[in-house]
C-alpha cells in the first residue's frame, strides 16, 4: 500500500463492512474491496479501560480507520485485514495475558501495542518468546525494544529523542534557564523521563534543574505543590506526569496565578489533559511525533478522527497506530502474505519487513526503524493553549 492510495479525507473515511471475530477477546475490523478471502489477522493490545482509556479508545478508532481504508483498496494480496482486540487496562499482568492469548489462541500474525512502557517492559519479552512481532506507538521508555530481541518495534520517539528536540526550543522561546521538575513517582513512564532522559538532556542544553517535586498517580489536590513552586526562584517548570494529574496541576497553577511556562510530556497533548486543566491552558509545551503542519494528509487524518470521536481525540498517539497498521499491511503485501499463509511464516516475514523498512510515508513524515527497533522520524514541539495546539516558534 502506498501513500498515493490515500488521496485526502474521502479515502480516509472510506466506508467498509465490519469484519467481526468471535472469541474471548472482542474483535473489530473493516471490509470493502477484499472480504471474500480468509483474513490476515493482527492483534490490538490497547487500553479500553483504566487510566489510559482515552488513548486506548482513540487508538482503536485509528486502527479501524486504517483497516477500513486498506480493505477498501484490496486488502493484503486480496485478503482483508481483521483485528482481534484485547483490553489491557494499563496493567502489565494483563498485557502478558493479552500477548499470549493473541499469539497462541487467536494466531495473529502481528500485535499492535501496548500503550504504556510498563506494559511493554513485560510484554516485549513475550513477543520474543512466542516469536510474534509487536509494534507500540506510545511506549517511549529507553531500552525497552531490546527486550523483544528483534521482535519488538516502536513507532514513537524515545524520551531522549523527544527532549533533545523540544528542550532547546522551550528554553529559547521562553528564556528558561532554571526550572523545577515535577514528576509522578508512581508512573513508570514519568519516572523514566524524570530520572534519566530529562536531566541528561538538561545538562546538555545548560538548563539547571533547581529542585525536584514528586506527585502521585491519582492525586487531585495540588495546592501545596504550586505553593512550593511559587516560592522558588525559577523561570520554568518541567512536568512528567499523566494527562489528568498534569491537567489538575495546570488548573491549580492558574488559580494561584503561577504563570510560568511548562515543558510537559507527550501524554498531556490529550482530551483528558484539557478536561482536567480547564479552558485556561497557556504556555504548556509538549514534544510530539505528530502535527497537522506535517501536511494535507495529517490534516485529513485529524479531521477523520474528529468526525469519529465526539470528544476531542488524542490524535498524535492515534496517528502512530494508524501508521503501524499501514506499515504491517505494506510489508505483508510486499512479502506475498495473504490469509492462507501459516502464522509462523507470516510473523517471520513481517518481522523481517519491519526491520528493513525505510522511508515509509508516515502521516508526520518519513519513517524508518533502527537496528534496535526504535524509530527514526520527525519530532515536533507544540504549545498547548486553550483547546488547541500550535507549532512553537523555533521548532
Amino acid at each position: 500500500m502506498t501513500r498515493g492510495m490515500r488521496t485526502g479525507r474521502t479515502a480516509l473515511l472510506a466506508a467498509a463492512r465490519a469484519f467481526v471475530l468471535a472469541g474471548a477477546a472482542c474483535g473489530s475490523g473493516g471490509g470493502g474491496g477484499a472480504d471474500d478471502e480468509a483474513p490476515v489477522e493482527i492483534g490490538l493490545l490497547t487500553d479500553l479501560s483504566g487510566p489510559f482509556k482515552s488513548f486506548g479508545s482513540d487508538i482503536r478508532l485509528a486502527v479501524d480507520l486504517a483497516v477500513e481504508e486498506i480493505n477498501a483498496s484490496g486488502g493484503v494480496n486480496g485478503s482483508p485485514i481483521a483485528v482481534v482486540v484485547f483490553d489491557s487496562p494499563g496493567d502489565p499482568e494483563q498485557a502478558v495475558v493479552g500477548v499470549r492469548r493473541l499469539a497462541e489462541q487467536d494466531g495473529v500474525v502481528a500485535i499492535v501495542g501496548p500503550v504504556s512502557s510498563g506494559e511493554a517492559e513485560v510484554s516485549f519479552p513475550q513477543a520474543a518468546s512466542l516469536q510474534v512481532p509487536m509494534v507500540t506507538g506510545t511506549a517511549n521508555k529507553e531500552g525497552i525494544t531490546a527486550l523483544g530481541e528483534g521482535w519488538a518495534f516502536r513507532n514513537t520517539a524515545t524520551n531522549t529523542q523527544l527532549y533533545q528536540a523540544a528542550m532547546p526550543v522551550f528554553e529559547g522561546a521562553y528564556g528558561v534557564s532554571d526550572a523545577v521538575l515535577v514528576y509522578d513517582e508512581q508512573e513508570p513512564f514519568a519516572v523514566a523521563a524524570a530520572e534519566f532522559a530529562v536531566p541528561a538532556v538538561a545538562e546538555q542544553t545548560g538548563l539547571t534543574i533547581a529542585e525536584r517535586l514528586t506527585i502521585r498517580r491519582g492525586q487531585t489536590d495540588f495546592t501545596s505543590v504550586v505553593e512550593r513552586i511559587r516560592g522558588m526562584d525559577v523561570d520554568g517548570v518541567l512536568v512528567m506526569a499523566g494527562p489528568i494529574e498534569a491537567g489538575l496541576l495546570c488548573r491549580e497553577m492558574h488559580r494561584q496565578d503561577a504563570h510560568l511556562p511548562v515543558l510537559g510530556h507527550p501524554a498531556q497533548n490529550s482530551s483528558a489533559f484539557r478536561e482536567a486543566a480547564g479552558p485556561e491552558v497557556e504556555d504548556w509545551v509538549v514534544p510530539s511525533v505528530f502535527s497537522t503542519t506535517a501536511g494535507a494528509e495529517a490534516e485529513a487524518f485529524s479531521a477523520a478522527m474528529a468526525d469519529r470521536d465526539p470528544e476531542p481525540p488524542t490524535v498524535p498517539e492515534a496517528a502512530n497506530y494508524y501508521d503501524i497498521v499501514r506499515m504491517i499491511a505494506q510489508v505483508a503485501t510486499d512479502a506475498g502474505i495473504d490469509g492462507s499463509t501459516p502464522p509462523e511464516e507470516a510473523r517471520r516475514l513481517i518481522r523481517e519487513g519491519l526491520a528493513s523498512l525505510a522511508g515509509f510515508p508516515g502521516l508526520a513524515g518519513p519513517t524508518a526503524f533502527l537496528e534496535n527497533g526504535d524509530v527514526d522520524r520527525p519530532v515536533f514541539t507544540l504549545v498547548l493553549e486553550g483547546e488547541g495546539a500550535s507549532l512553537l516558534a523555533g521548532s
